[in-house]
Order: C-alpha cells, then structure tokens, then sequence
C-alpha cells in the first residue's frame, strides 16, 4: 500500500508537469483548484503512510557499501517525463487511448522504482540511498540529517516499506 501511494504521488509530480505544459487548465479555474487539492491530497496521505508505519525490524545490519541511489533512477524518471512532455494535448487523443499510455507509463514507473525520488519525500527532508550487504541489496529512505555512512546500521531504527525498501525516521547525526 505505502509502495503504491509513493508511485502514485511521484507520478502526479509527472502529471502536474504535464498539464502545466500543455495548459490542460486555466491556472485560475475551479477545475485546476480541484487538480491541486487532489495532488497535495494524495502527496500527504503518502507521507502520512511512511509516518504512521509501524514494521520496525530487530538487530543489527552490518552495511558494507551505502551510497545515494539518484543516479540508478534518474535516467528512468527522466524518461517518463520526456514521453509526457511528448504527448500532445489531452484533448487531440480518444480519452481511452490517452488513459492507457498514463497507465502503461505508470506502470513502467512501479517497475522501475522511481517512486522512490518522489519530490515530496526530498521537500520533506528525506534522501534514498543503496545499501549493500552481505546478504542483499536494500533501498533505504532516511533524513539528509542521518549519518548514512555508518558500517553498523541497527534494525530497531528501520521501518520496512516492502521487502527491499526501508525507511530510517528522522533522527539526526550524532555530534561528537
């Protein structure tokens, strides 16, 4: 659930871009109203997901490589946005035929964890890195303020958003 609303919010980014391109609505117009009010909706509820979470992990996790995961997305968040910029009006395309290409391109944005750059989760704070362990490859979502380069990372602290996916809640770099 968490996965699917992070994709969503990450996409909406997509789609706000698209219709402040293509001038989908007047900017002053109740519908555009409508279009933000739904937006930021769905971008808090997001966040509000990751809060409220609760699957916190026990042990430790001995990291062996931790580095900003940008450059593995980026190329397929780009991607994205280019076929949306793209497309024509929304009005020049069968409704249904419109529909279908947002959907596929939806889909190949779940595929391709891009939800993960969401542009709420980097407002509010938080960055995405690639943790490498022993075991397995992780995706962890933590504050810009957390001390990432740390070799032991205790699994008390994580929350697991999906199988390979946890969060680190805001806690802060520890002065020395």
């Amino acid at each position: 659930m968490i996965k699917f609303f992070l994709n969503l919010s990450s996409f909406l980014w997509v789609i706000l871009l698209y219709v402040l391109d293509k001038n989908i609505f007047n900017l002053y117009s109740s519908e555009f109203l409508i279009f933000l009010i739904i937006f930021i909706s769905i971008n808090i509820i997001s966040i509000g997901l990751i809060k409220k979470h609760t699957n916190f992990l026990d042990g430790t996790q001995e990291i062996s490589k931790i580095y900003p995961a940008y450059n593995e997305h980026m190329p397929a968040f780009f991607a994205i946005c280019v076929v949306a910029f793209s497309l024509k009006n929304i009005n020049e395309y069968n409704l249904i035929f419109f529909f279908s290409i947002v959907f596929i391109l939806f889909i190949i944005f779940c595929i391709n964890n891009v939800g993960y750059l969401n542009p709420t989760l980097y407002l509010f704070g938080y960055r995405i890195y690639r943790a490498e362990t022993k075991n397995n490859n992780l995706i962890i979502i933590m504050n810009y303020k957390t001390d990432y380069k740390k070799k032991k990372l205790e699994h008390n602290s994580f929350i697991q958003l999906d199988e390979h996916t946890y969060l680190i809640p805001n806690t802060t770099k520890k002065e020395k």
